[in-house]
């Protein structure tokens, strides 16, 4: 019997074998933060046994207690719980803000406009308003802290998501007439972690409030092992961040950080990215300009050569 291989022939393809520059540069920004693009694209090795949150970035976020501004509308909730039996339960609210924009209007022209009904221009952020922790106690307690934050910020737009481990706890929660969502960690920590990653590396669309110390603390000494995996100690701030994040997937909320720019597309050199060196077949080439020198190499001709016997050799 004989086969045959049916393909598009080359049609399908746009880019002539080259992966296209918009696609590269997209592909950076979605994985900022983690070993993705340089182990998959670079071919470099992974940077493992390392902060999953850098403290630099960490420290970028942070805002006072009392933000966000005057002025500031929140338009949707999350709550992040991970559930801890004896051991830590973490519980975190998200929001989503809009934070008026410095415009240079004087205060009177914007109680003019507010009462001619025109919306200031808003800038849309994720912030961390409220962390809290708790060990040894029941259900009842998570449910109480979170109608204290009802009562301060709302119901409306307000979404629970918990730790699925932990089937009844969440029940509970969602008995208590919150709308709740179970977090199945084998499923959704990996994406959650780099969504949260693409948060802290987006300058101006997460910020946390500098008094919820514990947490930051914990956030900070997140990190991996050395198979590139969340080591499992003191996570539970982490993990309930993580969880309350999945409402704010940053590609769906802020798709247009990732596209890139004019200047980045028309290969600006300070954002130019590295091109591979040609092959040199007749030596090697120095990759480094004005560095170290690498002499050349010249390879033996190659030619074959007949015996008597009439075997071809070659020598």
């Amino acid at each position: 019997t004989s086969w045959k291989f049916t393909g598009c022939n080359g049609k399908a393809r746009k880019s002539h074998g080259f992966l296209p520059r918009k696609n590269v540069i997209i592909a950076k920004k979605m994985n900022r933060g983690t070993n993705v693009f340089a182990v998959e694209y670079e071919n470099n090795r992974p940077n493992w046994m390392r902060p999953i949150y850098d403290s630099a970035w960490v420290e970028d976020t942070l805002v006072d207690p009392d933000w966000p501004p005057p002025g500031a509308r929140i338009l949707e909730k999350s709550i992040g719980i991970d559930w801890g039996l004896e051991g830590q339960t973490a519980i975190v609210l998200t929001a989503l803000l809009g934070i008026p924009r410095a415009d240079g209007r004087t205060p009177e022209e914007r109680i003019a406009l507010k009462f001619m009904d025109v919306e200031p221009p808003l800038v849309k952020c994720i912030g961390v308003l409220e962390t809290e922790f708790m060990t040894g106690k029941l259900t009842s307690e998570a449910i109480r802290i979170i109608m204290g934050w009802v009562e301060k910020y709302g119901q409306d737009k307000l979404y629970v998501y918990g730790d699925a481990s932990h089937p009844f706890n969440n029940l509970e929660v969602e008995q208590a007439g919150f709308d709740t969502r179970r977090v199945l960690f084998s499923k959704w920590k990996d994406y959650g972690v780099g969504n949260c990653t693409k948060y802290f590396t987006s300058k101006g669309r997460f910020f946390i409030r500098s008094s919820h110390t514990g947490f930051l603390e914990q956030v900070k000494r997140y990190r991996q092992d050395k198979y590139g995996k969340p080591v499992k100690k003191d996570d539970h701030g982490p993990d309930a961040l993580m969880c309350a994040m999945l409402h704010f997937p940053f590609e769906e909320r802020f798709f247009e950080d990732l596209e890139p720019t004019q200047e980045e597309l028309e290969g600006n050199p300070l954002l130019a990215i590295p091109k591979p060196i040609a092959p040199n077949f007749d030596g090697i080439t120095n990759p480094i300009p004005g560095g170290l020198q690498i002499p050349q190499i010249s390879l033996p001709s190659i030619r074959p050569k007949k015996t008597s016997d009439g075997q071809v050799v070659v020598m």
